[in-house]
């Protein structure tokens, strides 16, 4: 009895798709089956579970929204005249996960006024995303992020910012990183802008913005 596959395995990505591989049987082969895994994962299926003569297997596998890499060895079995089995190949399907994504609400930072305040930012993980970090990109002394760290449970830091008692804006870059189990970490940079002080100008009194000139006495100045 005889039974080949043209290709044994598939490494394949998150996302949803096909592959294949063709089955060639040969001597006392009368056919061939799909004997595990039984039953098949739900995340994938297949265009035949047996047949009689060569074919081509076609696998239709899901997206991946796990966070975790998954993998399935599907096990054709090759039949004698009687339906007995003695020739069996393996093909190993493996899948990853989604690479790690990372996104905030609000998704970015309105300016801020120059009185003190906080603002509280909501991070959400998707994909193999497992945990975030938040820093300062510059030493900016007038905001804290509390806490710095956290999960996708943990999933809210605050930024707190003092009264910006210059007349000039300033900014400050906050850099939020995730990382998971496949794919280069996730990224994203929130900027926030805070307004300096208003400069203020006192006002004239009535007397020196109003003045009246009298011409009978060449220009003498009237209260």
């Amino acid at each position: 009895m005889e039974l080949s596959l043209s290709t044994s395995s598939a490494n394949v990505d998150h996302n949803r798709a096909t592959t294949s591989t063709d089955i060639t049987i040969g001597g006392l082969s009368t056919g061939w089956r799909v004997t595990a895994p039984d039953p098949l994962p739900s995340w994938f299926s297949l265009s035949d579970n047996s047949g009689t003569a060569n074919t081509t297997l076609t696998i239709t596998y899901e997206e991946n929204t796990t966070g975790t890499a998954r993998s399935a060895d599907i096990v054709i079995t090759a039949l004698d005249e009687s339906g007995a089995t003695s020739v069996t190949q393996t093909f190993a399907l493996m899948q990853s996960p989604a690479p790690p994504s990372l996104t905030t609400d609000p998704a970015s930072l309105d300016p801020v006024g120059s009185d003190g305040d906080a603002i509280e930012v909501t991070i959400m993980l998707e994909g193999s995303a497992m945990d975030w970090t938040a820093s300062k990109v510059d030493a900016n002394d007038f905001i804290t992020l509390s806490p710095t760290s956290g999960d996708a449970t943990n999933n809210k830091f605050t930024i707190t910012y003092t009264a910006n008692e210059g007349v000039s804006e300033r900014m400050a870059t906050i850099t939020l990183t995730s990382t998971g189990g496949s794919g280069a970490p996730a990224t994203k940079t929130l900027m926030l802008t805070q307004a300096g002080m208003a400069l203020f100008v006192p006002s004239a009194s009535l007397e020196e913005q109003v003045i009246f000139v009298n011409p009978a006495t060449q220009g003498s100045l009237i209260p």
